[in-house]
């Protein structure tokens, strides 16, 4: 109660999103929609809207610039939003990056290791793998990883381990992997200002994602091309 709650569709048609407004707006000191459409029935249940103005495409598109650009909204609102974002570095050492993981990964499955922020955005991965590549993708805590999740891996699977030289646990397990000989891979972003890391962990995932589909041959994403499943997805989510 009393507390400023932020909701976060691009779309502002999410049912579940529209829902929790709601309820919400009873209790909360305000409720701020992130959305890019400010007449969406989300934007109409919120007491204010933050307007997402990013390139959209004629056709459907795994959210790429939508999410980027919710990730600078949340900056801009917490007041973290940094002076200077240098997209174009950025992008060149994401596909740098990319470039070389798929020449050492097999489109199998992927599990995505990280914590706090890291997890967060690898959780974002594992959908881009989901929904470009079709292929099943988890994201896990460093701590939780050993228990039981590690028993099921095969050699051909992709481990992505976030940014394991600043965080100790991760660290930990990004070594125990390599000397079990499983395909392992590090995703390292040097930034210590959190939208920026984030901002530059999700360029990783994006590019990863775009490389593997070329190297896989195909002609557009996953979710599109399987029309049934992208209609029950639809009365699922709006």
């Amino acid at each position: 109660e009393e507390k400023n709650i932020v909701i976060i569709s691009v779309s502002g048609k999410t049912k579940t999103n529209i829902k929790l407004a709601k309820k919400l707006r009873r209790k909360a000191r305000a409720v701020v929609a992130v959305t890019s459409d400010p007449y969406s029935p989300l934007a109409l249940k919120c007491d204010d809207t933050l307007i997402l103005d990013h390139h959209k495409e004629n056709v459907p598109t795994a959210g790429t610039s939508s999410y980027t650009s919710s990730l600078l909204a949340c900056g801009f609102l917490l007041g973290k939003l940094p002076k200077t974002l240098d997209v174009n570095k950025t992008l060149a050492g994401a596909w740098t990056w990319a470039e070389k993981a798929a020449k050492r990964s097999i489109p199998t499955s992927f599990t995505v290791i990280g914590s706090g922020l890291e997890h967060a955005v690898g959780y974002y991965g594992g959908l881009k793998f989901n929904e470009v590549l079709g292929l099943p993708a988890t994201c896990q805590y460093p701590e939780e990883f050993g228990h039981a999740y590690l028993f099921s891996l095969k050699k051909t699977d992709n481990i992505v381990c976030m940014n394991p030289d600043y965080d100790p646990k991760t660290h930990a397990v990004s070594e125990g992997l390599r000397k079990s000989h499983l395909r392992t891979l590090s995703i390292q972003s040097r930034s210590r200002d959190l939208v920026l890391r984030g901002v530059e962990l999700a360029f990783y995932f994006q590019c990863f994602a775009y490389v593997l589909a070329r190297k896989k041959g195909l002609k557009e994403c996953a979710y599109i091309s399987d029309k049934k499943r992208l209609a029950t997805s639809s009365a699922m989510i709006y």
